[in-house]
């Protein structure tokens, strides 16, 4: 049996909280678009699409940080190729 949404959103902000940690960025505050973009990609695994001045330079630093404290790993990274 999968886990409830509520799990899901629970687990989504003990990550980011890890990963802001990880980065010394605790005081800073994460939308809740960019939370959606992060569990969208890191949680159910999927493609997104975000926009000019989202916030996407702070998605791009957190998601390897999630990657990890969801999988138990260290080795999370994120390729970027943008025109």
């Amino acid at each position: 049996m999968g886990l409830s949404m509520a799990a899901i959103e629970a687990g989504v902000e003990e990550s980011l909280f890890q990963a802001l940690n990880g980065i010394n960025l605790e005081n800073v505050s994460v939308s809740v678009e960019q939370k959606e973009v992060i569990r969208n990609i890191a949680v159910l695994g999927k493609d997104t699409n975000f926009f000019t001045c989202f916030g996407k330079s702070l998605i791009f630093q957190l998601l390897p940080f999630v990657f990890d404290s969801r999988h138990g790993s260290t080795e999370s990274f994120i390729f970027v190729v943008s025109p």
